[in-house]
């Protein structure tokens, strides 16, 4: 490979990594403010399984929206240290391991995913089976951030491998 293609690998897999880290950081704000609207408007729903089954969901959308942003934020200052990195050789070989490491931390994460969603089916079908509102919510909730993250995990694994060599 000549030094003009690894420049360029370099450049898309840069660039792939910032979308990626802004794009988790959108969908954890996301989470976070859909949270804080369920809070928010909770006195006005009335005390029962409906309340409960959103203040479950906002609990999760709470909990994951500050895990995501914490990794999206560590993903978004690499982004902004490799951007004002030298590129040479010694840059490019750190940057193309990293991102190999990556491609095995999404695939990793993606088996990660299916248990979560099959955990949030599970909280689901309990809590339906037992009445349990506050289970169905946290079920709801976990499906619903464990299958974005795994479409999202999916997307950037495709993307990531496209510009491995």
């Amino acid at each position: 490979m000549t030094a003009i293609d690894r420049n360029q690998e370099l450049s898309s897999v840069r660039r792939i990594r910032a979308r990626m880290s802004l794009r988790l950081a959108m969908w954890a704000g996301a989470s976070m403010v859909v949270a804080l609207i369920v809070f928010a408007f909770q006195p006005s729903i009335p005390i029962g399984a409906t309340r409960t089954v959103l203040q479950a969901i906002g609990a999760q959308c709470l909990l994951w929206g500050l895990i995501d942003a914490g990794f999206a934020l560590f993903g978004l200052k690499q982004a902004q240290t490799a951007d004002r990195s030298p590129v040479n050789s010694s840059t490019i070989d750190r940057e193309l391991s990293d991102r190999d490491r990556l491609v095995r931390v999404l695939r990793f994460s993606g088996k990660l995913n299916i248990f979560w969603v099959g955990l949030g089916i599970l909280l689901i079908a309990t809590g339906g089976g037992i009445r349990n509102a506050a289970l169905v919510g946290h079920g709801m909730g976990v499906v619903i951030q464990g299958g974005f993250l795994m479409m999202f995990d999916h997307f950037f694994l495709k993307s990531l491998a496209s510009v491995s060599p």
